[in-house]
């Protein structure tokens, strides 16, 4: 259905097309497709979708296929699927869990720009005073920090802007209208700078646990462990390069957190039109103006 309504979209008449038939192959009834859908939800519904269909057709049984095997389906995932490191480490020990993603989802209130979001997305939080950390290992609470940092990230990347929270104040969901400056070109090795992880450094987290019980009294004796709570992972963490990222297309929310209306701004893709921008607005596609993608990019 998806191929059709490209299809319908590239080579037909119309100015537009409906697209009832794509969300009834993703299980969703007339109900649904007349409501408003927050786009990044609707994004993991079509994903998920998306990879049910090319699993089957791939003969591979839901739950996952042979990892070994590369097919139409890996090959669309791997084109937006990155992968985080979530951590909780202290003075005495660091442990790891991986977290793919499909989405970063940024908080942006206070935030100046994307940058900023994604440095207050990564950073992380203290865990002391009353909110300690129990240690398994140590068989105590200790001060702790919790966080994450990436392992890798997609050829295309997807960058979730959270306008929508929910004020537990008034108890209701509330739209975030704060300014936010994205910039059309992304140095990830610059924004990312501070956290970074890297699968195949032989070297060890100076708080790792998993060191002999001998070296870890040296280490206790030496200070080594020591390590302050708010410092980055030292050494060869910080040599992935993830590259720059160039900004082709964004989804625009207009309205309150009740309702609105939804524009895509998309950067053209032939060799003369590559500096131009589009609005694509339900069934109407116009270029924007100088001001426009000025305004568009705060």
């Amino acid at each position: 259905q998806l191929q059709r309504l490209f299809a319908k979209l590239q080579f037909g008449a119309r100015p537009a097309t409906s697209t009832t038939e794509l969300t009834r192959a993703f299980g969703w009834g007339k109900a649904q497709g007349a409501q408003q859908q927050d786009v990044q939800e609707l994004c993991m519904v079509l994903f998920d979708a998306l990879d049910r269909s090319l699993a089957a057709k791939d003969g591979a049984a839901l739950s996952g296929i042979d990892s070994k095997k590369t097919t139409i389906r890996s090959r669309i995932t791997d084109l937006f699927r990155g992968k985080c490191q979530n951590y909780i480490r202290g003075p005495k020990f660091c442990r790891y869990h991986p977290d793919p993603f499909l989405t970063l989802s940024l908080p942006i209130k206070g935030q100046a720009s994307v940058v900023d979001a994604l440095h207050k997305y990564f950073e992380p939080d203290q865990l002391n005073g009353d909110n300690q950390y129990f240690c398994e290992e140590l068989d105590k609470k200790i001060d702790a920090e919790k966080g994450s940092v990436v392992e890798s990230l997609p050829p295309v990347l997807m960058l979730h802007l959270k306008r929508f929270d929910f004020d537990f104040a008034t108890m209701r969901r509330v739209k975030i209208n704060d300014a936010c400056a994205i910039p059309e070109v992304l140095d990830m090795d610059v924004v990312l700078e501070k956290f970074k992880y890297d699968r195949g450094s032989s070297a060890r987290a100076p708080n790792d646990m998993s060191a002999a019980p001998d070296e870890k009294e040296n280490q206790q004796k030496s200070g080594e462990n020591d390590m302050p709570i708010n410092e980055t992972l030292p050494g060869p963490l910080a040599k992935k390069t993830f590259g720059r990222y160039e900004l082709v297309s964004i989804m625009n929310h207009s309205g309150n957190s009740r309702g609105g209306h939804y524009r895509a701004f998309i950067r053209g893709d032939r060799s003369d039109n590559s500096a131009d921008w589009f609005d694509f607005n339900d069934a109407t596609v116009s270029k924007l103006d100088e001001k426009e993608v000025d305004s568009l990019f705060g």
